[in-house]
């Protein structure tokens, strides 16, 4: 039997967290894009990862809400996909990902996690918002 798709999600997001904890990143979760949005209210984080498939309406919307907020445009963030294939923005377009990784090639993340936490003002530890 397949686990249902909010189970999926949460193990998936469980196993990101996990691994990003063991690299020595402090981790906050969000299901959804209005949860990520109330987070970042409250707590700033130095990057984010987000599904392309992030409920309501997708990682793309919520990327879109983040650079129209003046606290979260410049907020680096990576966009999650479920394979190899990426679809994304037009060259040119402001409000891309700043990189793309697959969401269980652990060595690429964590070293796109590194590289874009080092353009913060705190590089030595970085907040990851995600949803998996």
């Amino acid at each position: 039997a397949l686990p249902s798709t909010k189970q999926t999600c949460g193990f998936a997001r469980g196993l990101l967290r996990t691994g990003l904890e063991m690299a020595g990143y402090d981790v906050v979760e969000a299901s959804t894009a209005p949860e990520v949005m109330r987070l970042l209210d409250h707590r700033p984080a130095d990057v984010l990862l987000a599904s392309l498939d992030l409920p309501p309406n997708g990682g793309y919307s919520l990327l879109d809400a983040l650079r129209k907020n003046n606290g979260t445009a410049k907020l680096p963030a990576i966009g999650l996909t479920s394979g190899k294939r990426v679809q994304t923005r037009p060259k040119g377009d402001s409000n891309d990902f700043e990189d793309y990784q697959e969401k269980y090639d652990w060595e690429s993340m964590i070293e796109s996690v590194k590289r874009l936490s080092a353009s913060v003002s705190a590089p030595t530890q970085a907040e990851v918002k995600q949803h998996a």
